[in-house]
């Protein structure tokens, strides 16, 4: 009887004491770490992660597939996390925004079974140059002007593991 007991207890200590990892601070975690930090995200749920940093600033599908949380640092970045049908937790990556100004000096048109309709290649302001992607979903403000020669200000986002920069809009300057 008191090995039954003893069992039981167990159980019910592992079932509320959560993933029972020290999960890092929400505003520690970035993209320079994250493959460190995203390994301690293993075994645990929804309600730990709610629990170590918060609700979420938004929800997908009311946190059944996934949170997004914002996250501290130089760029516009999110924690995006995903889940499993049990409500533990799946996988996670980071998206962040980029601004670039710079010259248009390539435009190169995909095939239709790629991904990103054209491929923009640009050089910067401070020399370096910079090759993005476009999407169907790209708004631009003077569109029909984007041409080589342009200068344009690009707002990008991409995500960890990601070899792709993705604009998400450009705007003509001269």
């Amino acid at each position: 009887m008191k090995k039954l007991f003893c069992i039981l207890l167990c159980t019910l200590m592992l079932a509320f004491t959560g993933c029972g990892k020290d999960l890092p601070a929400l505003e520690t975690i970035g993209v320079d770490n994250f493959e460190t930090v995203e390994t301690e995200f293993a075994g645990c749920t929804r309600d730990d992660l709610v629990k170590a940093w918060g609700d979420p600033a938004v929800s997908l599908a009311d946190g059944t597939f996934g949170d997004i949380w914002e996250l501290e640092g130089e760029l516009e970045t999110l924690l995006n996390v995903y889940y499993n049908t049990d409500g533990t937790y799946n996988s996670s990556l980071i998206s962040y925004q980029l601004a670039y100004t710079g010259t248009v000096t390539e435009i190169t048109e995909k095939a239709s079974e790629e991904a990103a309709l054209y491929t923009i290649t640009a050089e910067l302001d401070d020399g370096s140059t910079v090759v993005l992607d476009t999407m169907p979903t790209t708004v631009y403000t003077g569109a029909e002007e984007l041409a080589v020669g342009n200068r344009v200000n690009f707002v990008c986002n991409t995500m960890t593991g990601s070899k792709y920069v993705w604009v998400q809009s450009a705007e003509v300057i001269g």
